[in-house]
């Protein structure tokens, strides 16, 4: 039996061990893993620096989303169509951009469940670097399908992670003067789709189209390091529901409100895509054809403060079923 002492002695310490690393993981698990917790969160502040460098935040963001995909790809559309892509037909170009759009915003689904469980700098700096590595591998495409995996999938996957915080942050930080936030944000996306355009069409003059699109990966590098630095959830981590609340589908205003958002947005970006193509198809010069993208862009900046900031005196519908019945 005394024999026998030693090596139950060192069972139980190595079964002690066992337990304690158990142990161990388990905390470790449970401390990275976002928790709900019962705080009590103070009001929106709807104001001061904290909350406009939300906006800024945000901002950037829309720069980088909407203001690259949807504003700027009416160049890319045109680029293509004469030279990369000169034997692909215009519809069959316009699906890269089109698998950008649908990626951006049925990959925000995911994305908002992320920011409810507190992944919000693991959803934004995922999303930023394959935007970049994805305009990067752009740059080096020398086939269609190779420009619909680098910028239909890689740049759309990585804007639908990065738009939603460009909302739901800043959504956060105000209430009484939340539509004009908002609507400063939005501007970003206008800012973009101006800058984007003449940057990269005098660039490839210059130095070509791959050099041309790296540098424009650098600048959304550069504008997205902003975004990263100064924005913050203001709110705790909360427990998420299911991935798609059907409950919300019980409620028919709500059904018809998503309806009519639905034929909105069908077409409304389909003349970004297509504008500079149908003017040089009228025979309008190359460089004016240009700049009707870039005009567009320029008309929407104060379609997107001017309304926000009586939106936020009147509501929002006041203001959206006018202008819509007006287009």
């Amino acid at each position: 039996m005394a024999t026998l002492q030693p090596s139950l002695t060192i069972e139980k310490e190595a079964e002690s061990e066992t337990q304690s690393a158990s142990s161990k993981t388990k905390t470790e698990i449970t401390a990275a893993t976002p928790q709900t917790t019962g705080v009590n969160v103070p009001p929106p502040p709807n104001g001061g620096t904290r909350a406009w460098l939300q906006v800024l935040g945000a901002f950037f963001l829309n720069f980088n989303t909407w203001g690259l995909l949807k504003n700027t790809f009416g160049l890319f559309q045109s680029e293509y169509s004469a030279g990369l892509l000169r034997n692909s037909s215009q519809s069959s170009i316009a699906w890269i951009g089109s698998l950008q759009s649908f990626l951006m915003l049925v990959v925000g689904i995911l994305c908002g469940r992320a920011l409810d469980a507190g992944y919000f700098y693991v959803d934004i700096v995922l999303g930023v670097f394959l935007e970049v590595f994805g305009m990067m591998m752009v740059s080096i495409c020398k086939e269609y399908w190779q420009l619909v995996l680098a910028q239909g999938l890689v740049v759309g996957i990585g804007t639908g992670m990065t738009f939603i915080p460009s909302v739901a942050i800043v959504g956060t930080y105000f209430s009484t003067h939340r539509s004009t936030a908002l609507g400063l944000a939005a501007t970003g996306s206008s800012v973009g789709g101006i800058i984007y355009p003449i940057v990269l069409r005098r660039l490839i003059v210059q130095i070509g189209f791959p050099w041309a699109v790296r540098t424009m990966a650098f600048i959304m590098l550069g504008t997205l390091l902003v975004s990263i630095v100064e924005m913050k959830p203001r709110l705790p981590p909360r427990k998420s529901g299911p991935l798609v609340n059907t409950e919300v589908l019980r409620d028919p205003i709500f059904v018809i409100w998503l309806i009519v958002v639905f034929f909105i947005f069908i077409g409304l970006y389909i003349p970004f895509y297509y504008v500079e193509q149908y003017a040089l198809n009228l025979g309008i010069s190359t460089d004016l054809s240009f700049y009707m993208l870039v005009i567009m862009n320029a008309g929407s900046v104060p379609g997107r403060i001017l309304p926000s900031i009586i939106a936020d005196k009147i509501g929002n519908l006041s203001v959206m079923i006018p202008v819509q019945i007006s287009e």
